[in-house]
């Protein structure tokens, strides 16, 4: 059986930090977190030069406790953001849609020492980019012990499961992974990364039928997810299901070139 690193593609999460308050809430795109504020700056004059992405407004560079984040847009509506995310994934594959709470108090509060207590949603912030920058550097030992510590403040975390799945995936532990995504979709069914890791969590344990079903969800929330569409031609294949793969590699063709490549190269030696 091929290794996951030959067949595991992008896998890049959506993070959805969790529900605030009602009416104190926005979404935005998010498409890097940067250590450094000139690498920041970079992608921040990158997308001001794209109109596709310039003309969607609210293009700015935030400051966390750590990271230089670099978003675009402000949208009352996640469903609002999703529309906008799929053109702005065409430059920035990893981008995703955050969650961001809006601060009507100018007071900044305080802990027992009187010093300046850092909230919640930005320390929750600050350790999903952390576990992300991770996982983007191979750092998988640093990536797990950061979802370990996280998932101790916030254990109904579903981005930190999702995270974990991933992981694991990564680290060839495909049977120690899917208990992760399951977690994952039991605390948000409607995110289709999390689907996704449990497909290739299936194929990978030779679960192949039980694996189509999981692309075949995370399909139904996002049609064009590359990533479910060459999982779905791979499970065809080994299904012996040629043909399906094939309409699938059509499918593929019309988003992503290089990957449905691959796909066709694999249906072509099978």
């Amino acid at each position: 059986m091929k290794t996951i690193s030959t067949l595991f593609l992008v896998l890049s999460f959506l993070i959805y930090p969790s529900m605030a308050e009602p009416g104190r809430v926005y979404h935005s795109i998010q498409t890097g977190s940067f250590a450094s504020k000139g690498n920041a700056e970079s992608q921040f004059r990158s997308i001001l030069s794209k109109d596709a992405l310039s003309a969607m407004g609210f293009v700015r560079i935030e400051r966390s406790s750590r990271y230089f984040i670099v978003r675009i847009g402000r949208y009352e509506k996640k469903s609002d953001a999703g529309r906008d995310l799929a053109r702005v994934k065409r430059f920035f594959p990893g981008a995703f849609i955050v969650r961001l709470v809006r601060e009507f108090s100018a007071v900044e509060p305080r802990g027992k020492d009187n010093k300046p207590e850092k909230r919640t949603e930005e320390r929750r912030s600050d350790i999903l980019a952390e576990v992300a920058r991770a996982v983007s550097r191979n750092d998988l030992k640093k990536g797990i012990k950061t979802v370990r510590e996280g998932l101790k403040t916030w254990p109904d975390s579903h981005e930190l499961y999702g995270w974990y799945g991933v992981i694991l995936l990564r680290s060839d532990k495909p049977d120690k992974a899917l208990p992760y995504f399951r977690k994952a979709i039991s605390l948000s069914d409607k995110t289709p990364e999390y689907h996704n890791g449990a497909g290739y969590s299936l194929l990978y344990t030779g679960k192949t039928r039980e694996a189509v079903v999981e692309f075949k969800r995370s399909l139904k929330i996002e049609p064009r997810f590359v990533d479910s569409l060459a999982g779905l031609g791979y499970a065809y294949l080994k299904l012996g299901r040629r043909d399906d793969a094939i309409s699938v590699y059509n499918r593929l063709k019309g988003i992503d070139g290089k990957v449905a490549d691959m796909l066709f190269k694999r249906i072509m030696t099978e």
